[in-house]
């Protein structure tokens, strides 16, 4: 959690990120234009296409994996700002670990809705996007 909410990414931080079980958390950014145009940067999009039933349940897994305040109504835990643009970070379930990261939660998200995906096999970005592009195709 914290090296990925700090502004700079000092070495002890991303040493402790990679070889500790840290808290995680989730980065969520709100957008209302093409994936393709928010974010040009990016080196590689796969489109994947699912169904209403697939995306429901895509939606449920995701929806799982955030903690939730101790309120009665179990709002999401916001911990702050996100990165850029309108984006907040809050708390999620489980801890950060190098084979429990960010491209098997994408994965994971995927498998819940019926993708030929293997989560564990997904650790480096590449893996994922190799793994994302033969489901969309």
């Amino acid at each position: 959690m914290r090296y990925y909410m700090a502004e700079s990414k000092l070495l002890g931080l991303t040493l402790r990120a990679a070889l500790l079980p840290t808290d995680s958390v989730l980065h969520v950014v709100l957008f209302n234009q093409d994936v393709s145009v928010y974010f040009q940067s990016a080196a590689r999009i796969e489109r994947v296409i699912l169904s209403r039933a697939a995306l429901d349940r895509a939606w449920s897994f995701a929806v799982s994996t955030f903690k939730s305040d101790e309120g009665d109504e179990g709002k999401a835990l916001q911990l702050g700002e996100g990165l850029y643009g309108k984006a907040n970070f809050f708390a999620a379930q489980g801890d950060f670990t190098l084979l429990r990261n960010c491209n098997v939660w994408v994965a994971s998200v995927l498998q819940a809705a019926g993708c030929p995906i293997v989560a564990r096999r997904t650790l480096t970005k590449g893996l994922l996007m190799n793994q994302a592009r033969r489901i969309g195709n």
